[in-house]
C-alpha cells in the first residue's frame, strides 16, 4: 500500500488546480474579444490619467490570465507594483501568473510580498500555500493554509489546501475530516468531493472511493480530472477492465494501453493487502 499510496498521492500536486484555476498557460495568440477592449482602454488613458491607470490594468492583466496568457499578464501586473509596491491585488495576481507558468520560487516570493502587505487577509496565505504545494513543501504549506483558515473560517480553500498537505504527509484520516467539513456546508464543491475520494483510496478505503469517483463521474458537467481518477483508483484496486472503460471514453487506445501496463506495474511493487477486506 506504500507504493500504491505514493502514487496516488502524486496526483494532489497534479490536481491542486482545484484550489485555484483551471486556466491553461499559453504565451501566444491572437487578443481575445475582452483583452483587446482592455488594452485599447489602457492605451487611451495612460497618457491622460495616470490615477486611472490601476483599475484599468488589473482588469487588463486578470482578462490576459484568464485567456491563458501568463507571461504578459505579470508584466501587467508588475507595470502596477513598479508604482505601487504594496498593491496586494496585483501582488496576489503576479502570484498567480508566476506560478500557472511554473515560476514557484518567484510566486513564493509575490505571495510573500502580498502576506507582508496585508497581514490580516487569507488570500494571500492560500496562495502561498499553492505555491509550496508544487515546490513539494506540505509541511510549510500546512502551516500557511491552516494560518490562512484562522483568519477566514468561512473559505473553503483553505480547508482544502490543508486537505492536500495532509494527504501528502500520508495524514490522510484529518484529511478525509478536511474534505468532509467543506462538503457539510458546501455539498456541490466538487474538489472537496474529488479530493475526498483520492483521501479515501489513499487511506484504504477503496471501495467507497470508487463510489464517490462514480457519482462524480456521472455528471454532465464533470472534468476529465475526475474521469481520469476513477480509472486510476480502479486499476489500482485491480479492477482492470472498469479501468480501461472509463479511460477509453477521454485517451487513445495507446494510452488506454500504456497506462494500464504502467498500473499493472504499480500494483506488482505494492504489498499484497491484508485479508479481512477494507474498512469502509
Amino acid at each position: 500500500m506504500a507504493v500504491i499510496s505514493r502514487v496516488v498521492a502524486s496526483l494532489f500536486l497534479l490536481t491542486v488546480s482545484s484550489l485555484v484555476s483551471a486556466c491553461a498557460v499559453t504565451q501566444a495568440g491572437p487578443p481575445t474579444p475582452l483583452v483587446k477592449p482592455m488594452a485599447e482602454e489602457f492605451s487611451a488613458i495612460q497618457s491622460v490619467d495616470p490615477a486611472a491607470r490601476t483599475p484599468v490594468q488589473l482588469r487588463l492583466a486578470t482578462a490576459m490570465l484568464e485567456s491563458g496568457k501568463a507571461a504578459a499578464a505579470s508584466k501587467t501586473y508588475q507595470a502596477i507594483l513598479d508604482r505601487e509596491p504594496s498593491n496586494v491585488t496585483a501582488l496576489m495576481g503576479l502570484g498567480d501568473a508566476l506560478l500557472y507558468s511554473g515560476s514557484q520560487d518567484e510566486a513564493v516570493d509575490a505571495y510573500t510580498k502580498a502576506v507582508k502587505a496585508d497581514g490580516k487577509s487569507a488570500l494571500p496565505r492560500i496562495g502561498l500555500g499553492r505555491a509550496l504545494i508544487q515546490m513539494q513543501q506540505p509541511e510549510a504549506a500546512l502551516q500557511r493554509f491552516t494560518e490562512a483558515s484562522a483568519l477566514d473560517s468561512a473559505d473553503s480553500r483553505a480547508k482544502i489546501g490543508r486537505g492536500v498537505a495532509l494527504d501528502l504527509l500520508g495524514r490522510h484520516g484529518e484529511a478525509i475530516s478536511e474534505y468532509r467539513a467543506v462538503l457539510a456546508g458546501q455539498p456541490g464543491n466538487r474538489a472537496a468531493a474529488n479530493n475526498l475520494a483520492l483521501s479515501l483510496a489513499l487511506n484504504g478505503q477503496t471501495a467507497e472511493a470508487v463510489r464517490r469517483l462514480e457519482r462524480l463521474a456521472q455528471s454532465a458537467e464533470a472534468p476529465l480530472r475526475v474521469r481520469q481518477n476513477l480509472a486510476l483508483v480502479l486499476g489500482l484496486a485491480g479492477e482492470t477492465e472498469r479501468a480501461a472503460m472509463v479511460a477509453r471514453i477521454d485517451q487513445s487506445p495507446e494510452d488506454v494501453a500504456s497506462n494500464q501496463r504502467f498500473l499493472q506495474l504499480i500494483r506488482s511493487l505494492a504489498p499484497a493487502p491484508a485479508k479481512g477486506g477494507e474498512q469502509t
